[in-house]
């Protein structure tokens, strides 16, 4: 199969692809002839985005996901936490901030009235 192309070259996420159908099928049903359903790993289910960050950034992110790794009980080793795990906690936690969404000329405007939503959060919240 020939290299994906984007407007930026080859797909750099070209490796995260669904798994090729399995020739074992039933060729009257279509069904698969193993009886074990196939079940994904859990990285393989969400969709990919490529995010700029700075370098001071990634390195915010990688302390953070050392740290949490390292101060974990054996019953608390359930999946591993990548800084992709925490940055879908940070996006589900951003879900629930409310914040003028108007007229936001560039990014610092933005994180400011993030940061002004998070603070108008109830207290029980947390």
């Amino acid at each position: 199969m020939p290299d994906e192309k984007t407007s930026e070259g080859v797909n750099p996420n070209i490796w995260i692809r669904p798994p090729e159908e399995k020739a074992t099928k039933d060729s009257i049903t279509g069904t698969a002839l193993d009886s074990k359903p196939e079940t994904l790993p859990r990285y393989k289910t969400f969709d990919v985005l490529t995010l700029r960050i700075s370098s001071e950034d990634f390195e915010f992110l990688q302390k953070l996901e050392r740290e949490i790794m390292k101060n974990r009980s054996k019953e608390n080793r359930k999946e591993r936490i990548t800084k992709n795990s925490i940055m879908r906690a940070m996006l589900a936690c951003l879900k629930n901030v409310k914040f003028d969404r108007k007229d936001i000329p560039d990014e610092n405007e933005l994180r400011i009235r993030m940061m002004r939503g998070l603070k108008d959060l109830p207290p029980w919240l947390f």
